[in-house]
C-alpha cells in the first residue's frame, strides 16, 4: 500500500476493513465509521486494487474473507494498535509538558531568530509559561534562576552544560547597487579603498573583521564611513548602498537569496562561532528543558533547509 496517489489513508482502509469483518457487512462498517455503503465498498475495491489480491468474496447471501485478508485482518489490528499507542503517547506527552521556563538570550539574535521558535513551542505546548529576557548582558544562570541561557561562543563553555544549537555565521555584503557603482574588493586589503559601515559601542567607527580560522586567522582593522551600535540600523545603510558591511547570516539570509543584497569576498569566510544553549547539572534532567532545547534545534534545522531550498 505504498502508493499514494489516492486521497485515502491507509489506516482508515485498515479501520474500515475490519469493521466489515467485525461487522459481517458493509453496512454495518458504514455505520460504524459514519460513512455511506456504497463508500465503503468502494474504498475496500481500492483497497484490493492497491494491494493485487482479494480481500473478501461476495456473494448475495454473505461476505466470505480470503486468507489475504484474514492476514491482512490480523496484521491490520497489530498497526491499528500501535498507531493508537503513539497516538496516545504523543497526546499524553504534550499533555505533560507543562510548566514554567525562563531563558535569556543575546537581543538581536533572539528576537530575529528565538522569537519564532518560542511561538511555536507555544502553540504546540500551551501549558507552558515562556519568560524570555533579551539581553547583550550575561545572566548567571543560578544566580538569575535562569532555566536556559543561550550564547554565542568559539567553542562550548565549561562553565555550564553546552548543547550547539546552530552556527552563527557573518558575512560581508554590500547592495547590488554599491557594487555597480564599483569594482567588488577581490582580496582583503582591498576593503579599506571602499565604503565601509562598522559596528561600533562608545563613538568608536574602528571595527575589526577577523577572516579565516585558528592559525590561519587574518584580521582586518576597518574604519567606518558610518557606524551604528544597532546592526538593524547598519543593514538599513547597506539596503540603501551605502557600503559594505559585517552582518549576522540570519538577518540578510533573505536579502542575498533574492539578490537584494550581494556577499563581498565569498572566497574569505568570516570567522565564525556558534550558539549554545547552556544550563546548569540541577536542570540536566529536567524534562521541560531538554524538550525545549530539541524543539529549537529541529526547528532552526527546518528553517535552515527551507531556505537552502529557495
Amino acid at each position: 500500500m505504498s502508493n499514494q496517489n489516492n486521497k485515502l489513508d491507509n489506516i482508515y482502509l485498515m479501520r474500515l476493513f475490519n469493521a466489515i469483518v467485525r461487522g459481517g457487512s458493509f453496512a454495518a462498517a458504514a455505520e460504524a465509521l459514519e460513512i455511506s455503503t456504497s463508500k465503503a465498498s468502494k474504498d475496500i475495491q481500492f483497497l484490493e486494487q492497491q494491494l493485487g489480491t482479494s480481500l473478501l468474496k461476495r456473494t448475495t447471501r454473505r461476505l466470505q474473507v480470503t486468507d489475504s485478508g484474514n492476514d491482512f485482518h490480523r496484521r491490520a489490528e497489530q498497526i491499528i494498535a500501535l498507531h493508537q499507542q503513539m497516538l496516545d503517547s504523543l497526546d499524553k506527552q504534550k499533555r505533560c509538558v507543562s510548566g514554567e521556563l525562563r531563558l535569556t538570550a543575546p537581543k538581536l539574535w533572539g528576537e530575529e531568530v528565538l522569537t519564532p521558535a518560542i511561538i511555536a513551542f507555544k502553540q504546540a505546548y500551551p501549558e507552558v509559561i515562556l519568560v524570555a529576557d533579551y539581553s547583550d548582558c550575561r545572566r548567571d544562570l543560578i544566580l538569575g534562576n535562569i532555566h536556559i541561557g543561550f550564547r554565542s561562543a568559539e567553542a562550548a563553555p565549561e562553565d555550564y552544560i553546552a548543547r550547539p544549537i546552530c552556527e552563527d555565521a557573518s558575512v560581508l555584503c554590500a547592495s547590488a547597487a554599491y557594487l555597480s557603482s564599483r569594482e567588488a574588493p577581490q582580496h582583503i586589503q582591498q576593503l579599506r579603498q571602499h565604503s565601509c559601515i562598522t559596528y561600533g559601542n562608545q563613538l568608536s567607527s574602528l571595527e575589526t573583521w577577523e577572516f579565516g580560522e585558528g592559525r590561519e586567522l587574518i584580521r582586518c582593522d576597518i574604519q567606518g564611513q558610518l557606524c551604528f551600535n544597532s546592526k538593524r540600523a547598519a543593514l538599513t545603510a547597506v539596503r540603501q548602498g551605502l557600503g559594505i558591511a559585517k552582518m549576522p547570516a540570519y538577518m540578510v539570509a533573505d536579502d542575498l537569496s533574492q539578490g537584494r543584497l550581494v556577499q563581498v569576498l565569498p572566497q574569505q569566510p568570516l570567522k565564525s562561532s556558534r550558539f549554545y544553549a547552556l544550563y546548569t547539572q540541577r536542570r540536566e534532567e529536567s524534562a521541560l528543558v531538554n524538550q525545549f532545547i530539541g524543539f529549537v534545534c529541529d526547528y532552526l534545522a527546518r528553517q535552515q533547509q527551507s531556505l537552502n531550498a529557495d
